[in-house]
């Protein structure tokens, strides 16, 4: 293809409102000078204040969309988002290795959508380690990290998951607003950025795929936080409703 921009491949659900899921994966790809490649895992009936029901795509059907993309497409970093269970995630993630060796895989665990709808109460706790031992970043927000690890306390929490794989603690559920990059024992900590911002559907998607895309263009982790955590905010203070506009 004429582009020297680089490859980033989104697995997520289908957002009719495009505020989240594949379409605002791709809008934000984009807007990040990344060409975005896309996997449906699923398809939901939603708009940004109401979700109403979920067809969740077979493994054997993501399979098939990463082939054909493996065909034509070197992919570095894959940002998966929503996915039918932890089970079908491995195996994406043993796929991915095979068609791209040396992939790195950005997970955003979603749990509940920002509508009220909830995907999974918990995962599989042996298969799970297995999982987070083979991706580079998960990037949960407080709640997510809980259920996760099973320790009632955040941060606590993502150190725990922290020795599996690096850890983004997403802080939009705290007081404090800080957010907080666990790798190994080390960690650095982002403070909240100035107001005005907004609550958006489908900002944890949104940041994700920021994240995702800044590693692909060659950030190290340390300024892909800072660029990401930049972008959600500018994303979070375009419109005071729940949908938003990509600025650069």
């Amino acid at each position: 293809m004429g582009t020297a921009r680089p490859f980033a491949l989104s697995i997520a659900g289908y957002d009719p409102s495009g505020g989240a899921g594949l379409l605002a994966d791709i809008k934000t790809f984009e807007n990040c000078k990344v060409y975005g490649l896309g996997v449906q895992s699923a398809l939901t009936w939603q708009n940004e204040m109401e979700f109403s029901e979920i067809r969740w795509e077979s493994t054997d059907s993501i399979l098939q969309q990463m082939n054909l993309l493996g065909k034509m497409h070197r992919v570095r970093f894959i940002k998966v988002g929503l996915i039918r269970d932890i089970e079908a995630l491995e195996t994406l993630l043993e796929q991915a290795g095979q068609l791209w060796p040396g992939v790195k895989v950005i997970w955003d665990p979603i749990l509940s959508a920002s509508a009220g709808f909830e995907f999974h109460k918990a995962f599989n706790p042996a298969v799970l380690q297995r999982v987070l031992k083979k991706i580079y970043i998960v990037t949960p927000n407080i709640p997510e990290s809980v259920i996760l690890s099973g320790i009632p306390d955040a941060i606590e929490a993502a150190r725990e998951l922290a020795r599996h794989c690096v850890v983004y603690l997403k802080g939009g559920h705290s007081a404090s607003g800080k957010d907080y990059v666990f790798r190994g024992k080390d960690f650095f900590v982002l403070r909240r950025m100035a107001a005005p911002a907004w609550p958006k559907h489908g900002s944890g998607c949104i940041f994700s795929a920021a994240f995702t895309a800044q590693l692909a263009r060659g950030f190290k982790l340390h300024p892909a936080a800072l660029r990401a955590k930049s972008y959600i905010h500018r994303y979070l203070s375009s419109s005071n409703s729940l949908l938003g506009y990509h600025k650069r």
